[in-house]
């Protein structure tokens, strides 16, 4: 039907790069069964069988203000994700810069592997 969108299936491709398009005009054959359209890709007008084309979605309309894609957010229009900090504990620290842990002195040692 004319206006419905839909991909063009391309042998050599994968689906996932189909061209999409929209149905300008269907072409009757010589027994009045539609056996090809006439259809606008972003790389312009091109007609194709019936059998290369796989429709979408009856009647879909693509509305979306300039610079939009339906369905997506801008970054500022996200939630910002929550923090849960558990609050530190301040330790008293001696003239060595060391923790005193029970007015000892402790100190933490690493082991390179």
């Amino acid at each position: 039907m004319v206006g419905d969108i839909v991909l063009v299936a391309e042998e050599n491709l994968p689906r996932i790069r189909w061209a999409m398009g929209r149905v300008l005009q269907v072409l009757p054959g010589s027994d009045n069964l539609v056996r090809s359209v006439r259809l606008r890709t972003s790389r312009g007008d091109i007609t194709r069988p019936v059998a290369k084309v796989h429709l979408l979605k009856q009647g879909l309309t693509l509305i979306s203000p300039p610079g939009r894609m339906p369905g997506l957010l801008r970054s500022e229009d996200r939630e910002k994700p929550g923090y849960h900090y558990r609050p530190s504990e301040t330790t008293a620290k001696g003239p060595t810069g060391l923790a005193k842990s029970g007015g000892k002195k402790t100190l933490l040692s690493l082991t390179l592997v």
